[in-house]
Formats: structure tokens, C-alpha cells, sequence
């Protein structure tokens, strides 16, 4: 089967070739050599039928602990041929990285608790300046109350003076004192 498939794909590169030099000549012939190989597919019967694989559940884990013990035996294998001074040397670079690790972890935990005192600050003082600002909104109310209060009984804004051109504001802080 698989030769004849082969066989049909070097017709077909053989025709493509031929169909640049010989347009015309080509169709025909590779109609012909098409319907020749076609009957000669149907007339094929193989004796064998090839039966159908199927997976066994367990043999996938079976694969991954082989290739596990596979991998732990390549590991040791390899640790053993090493000399003692290259062990000794790979020893002394995972405790150095291991310190450097611990020391980097610690680090970012002070970072973080740093961060987060600082956060309780701000929260605090943001929630004091915010009553604050309420306390001088209520102030700046009574204040405007007692000046529009004030405006319609006092004598200086009714006198002569007021009639000058100016602003009023100018009149009123004069008499402030300052």
C-alpha cells in the first residue's frame, strides 16, 4: 500500500516536471496513469488486517516511573564519577547560594514590613486630616453665619464709607486687627 502510494507521488512530480516542458501532451497521459493507479489501489486486498492498538491505562504510569528511576539512576551515576574536590566545590556553592537565598528572603520581608508600617501611617494621618478638614468646614460655616449675622446690624457697612469705590472686603479688614 505504502509503495503505491510513493509510487503515485513520484507520477505527480513526474507529471508537475513534464506539464512546464509539455503542457498539452500531458493531460491526457496523466489522466490515464490517475485512473490506471486508482484500479490497481481498489484491486489491492491485504492478507493481514492490522489490528487496532489499544493503550493500557496502567502503562502510562509505568512510562513516568521508569523514566523517574531512569532519571534518579543518570543523577547518582554521574554524582559518583565526579572527583571529590568537584563535589566538595558543588557542596560549597549550594550552602553560598543558600545563604545568599536566606539573605535575599529576609531582606524582602523587611521591605515588606517597612512598606506596610508606612501604609499604617499614612492611613492614620489621612483619617486626622480628614476630621480635620471637617472641623474647619463646620468652623468656616458658623464663621459665614456669624459674618452674614453681623453684615445686616453693623454701622461701618452702612455709613458713607462703603458708598467709595473699592472693594467692601477692604473696609471690613481695616478694622480687623492684624
Amino acid at each position: 500500500m505504502k509503495a503505491l502510494e510513493d509510487s503515485l507521488d513520484q507520477h505527480i512530480v513526474e507529471t508537475a516536471s513534464k506539464r512546464k516542458q509539455y503542457p498539452g501532451k500531458i493531460v491526457a497521459c496523466f489522466i490515464k496513469k490517475l485512473k490506471a493507479e486508482r484500479q490497481m489501489l481498489e484491486l489491492y486486498h491485504p492478507n493481514i488486517k492490522p489490528r487496532e492498538i489499544k493503550a493500557d491505562a496502567a502503562q502510562g504510569s509505568r512510562m513516568t516511573n521508569v523514566l523517574a528511576a531512569a532519571s534518579a539512576v543518570c543523577k547518582q551515576t554521574s554524582e559518583a564519577m565526579k572527583s571529590p574536590e568537584e563535589s566538595e566545590k558543588k557542596m560549597r556553592r549550594r550552602e553560598k547560594n543558600r545563604v545568599a537565598a536566606q539573605r535575599s528572603r529576609k531582606k524582602q520581608t523587611q521591605k515588606a514590613d517597612k512598606l506596610h508600617e508606612e501604609y499604617e501611617c499614612l492611613e492614620i494621618e489621612n483619617s486626622s486630616l480628614k476630621k480635620e478638614i471637617g472641623k474647619l468646614m463646620d468652623e468656616l460655616k458658623h464663621l459665614t453665619e456669624v459674618l452674614k449675622d453681623h453684615e445686616a446690624i453693623c454701622p461701618l457697612l452702612h455709613c458713607a464709607v462703603n458708598f467709595v469705590s473699592g472693594p467692601r472686603r477692604d473696609v471690613i479688614t481695616s478694622f480687623l486687627p492684624r
